[in-house]
């Protein structure tokens, strides 16, 4: 999202929340959002200081509002009455390799 003016990023973000609303409605499924939380990250950015790397990795952080997204997809999941639920980032690959494992 780098490069794109607010409101593209806006833009953007709400046509992702629209079709996934649209897409679980349509399969009759609900919604799974990581719950990730960047303090960590941060913190260890912060330790950095003067790394050539530092710029660079802080606008990666914070050109992508995850937080954004999150609430974009809650508000257009309860607008399509499809449910959400907030997943620990670790169980999203255990539950897809349990549900997608060959039998």
């Amino acid at each position: 999202m780098q490069g794109k003016t607010v409101a593209q990023r806006k833009a953007t973000v709400q046509q992702v929340a629209i079709a996934a609303a649209a897409f679980a409605k349509l399969a009759g499924k609900s919604l799974a959002l990581e719950d990730l939380n960047f303090g960590e990250k941060e913190k260890h950015l912060a330790a950095l200081k003067g790394t050539p790397r530092l710029c660079r990795r802080k606008r990666q952080l914070s050109s992508f509002g995850y937080s954004v997204l999150g609430q974009a997809i809650h508000g257009r999941a309860l607008l399509e009455t499809v449910p959400v639920a907030e997943v620990h980032p670790a169980f999203i690959s255990v539950i897809g390799r349990i549900k997608y494992a060959k039998r």
